[in-house]
């Protein structure tokens, strides 16, 4: 270039102007910028990751996302070997799952047939318990064989027993025979006051262990209005004796009515008179429920053993957040 201006001046004499030189320059080093700007933009991202550490999305080194790589190998081949373990574990859960179903139905099929059970046998429970209770009535106080009671063959005011009583007490049995001119305890009256109307009163015929026949009367005087209310009003039988029947007795229509003295001839000394017989002593039904069989359900056999796999996998020894964030570790986040 020096050259050439140097050849034109001296041939011409005339130097080229200044301000044509300077605008060339100009334009090449706006050429030459624009080449450096070029280089640099194509450049960048290289520039940037080399000594990156962090995975961008400006791109990495080769190296870098080796490492990155490896790092990333080394938890999915650990989350690989975890799976298989776990993957172990569930499969001998589902097994036993499946065996302690199977248990579990024998159980409540069991269960089931036991309630069913359980009810049959509480009716024979039942049973049992009423003839229990049945037996120890039958053996204790009371007759097994009533005497029949009527009036005196020979003697109106006074009763007999026609048949032989055969009774029992503290569970002991005793038959007493056939009496005629039976007189009661005591004196008792009906309507003693001998007011207006009819009224009634009632004895107990009991029996005591010697064979001797006595009468109880609920007052020495009565003076009820009906004979259901007399009968109502009936005594227990003493101790020790047991009641084989009893009399009732309705006064004449104002008049009184004394017992061993009034006779007991209806339209008599009395209105009316009658003899009745306690109600004797059964044998109890036999039971006639039954035990429930024994069950048809299959037993239960044992629930599954112990789990021999390992309980679950141990705990990931790389992290979600891989390498150190160097460049001979670069970091790379799997929650990013």
């Amino acid at each position: 270039m020096a050259k050439i201006l140097g050849h034109l001046t001296r041939r011409g004499g005339a130097k080229i102007p200044k301000i044509k030189n300077e605008k060339g320059e100009k334009q090449k080093m706006k050429k030459f910028l624009a080449l450096i700007a070029v280089l640099a933009l194509a450049l960048a991202p290289v520039a940037f990751a080399t000594d990156e550490t962090e995975l961008t999305p400006n791109g990495v080194s080769q190296g870098t996302l080796v490492r990155a790589l490896y790092r990333t190998q080394v938890l999915v081949n650990e989350l690989a070997a975890d799976h298989d373990a776990d993957n172990a574990t569930v499969a001998e859960l589902v097994a036993d799952h499946d065996a302690d179903n199977d248990e579990f139905a024998l159980a409540v099929t069991e269960l089931t047939e036991l309630k069913a059970d359980h009810d049959a046998d509480n009716n024979v429970m039942d049973d049992l318990k009423t003839l229990a209770n049945g037996l120890r009535t039958y053996l204790n106080d009371g007759a097994l064989a009533h005497g029949t009671l009527l009036i005196s063959g020979t003697l109106p005011e006074d009763f007999k027993t026609t048949t032989t009583a055969i009774y029992t007490i503290s569970g002991v049995a005793y038959a007493k025979a056939a009496e005629d001119d039976l007189d009661f305890s005591a004196a008792d009256t009906v309507n003693t006051g001998a007011a207006a109307g009819t009224f009634w009163g009632v004895w107990l015929v009991q029996v005591n262990a010697a064979g001797v026949i006595s009468t109880k009367s609920p007052a020495a005087d009565q003076v009820y209005t009906s004979e259901a209310l007399a009968i109502a009003a009936l005594p227990a039988a003493d101790a020790l004796n047991v009641g084989i029947g009893y009399i009732t007795v309705n006064s004449n229509d104002t008049d009184e009515w004394i017992a061993n003295t009034d006779d007991l001839t209806p339209t008599s000394d009395c209105l009316d008179a009658n003899f009745y017989n306690v109600t004797v002593k059964t044998i109890p039904a036999a039971v006639a429920s039954s035990p429930a069989s024994d069950l048809t359900a299959a037993n239960p056999t044992g629930f599954a053993a112990n789990l021999a796999a390992t309980s679950v996998a141990a705990d990931l020894t790389a992290d979600s957040v891989l390498g150190s964030g160097t460049v001979a570790d670069p970091k790379v986040s799997l929650t990013d």
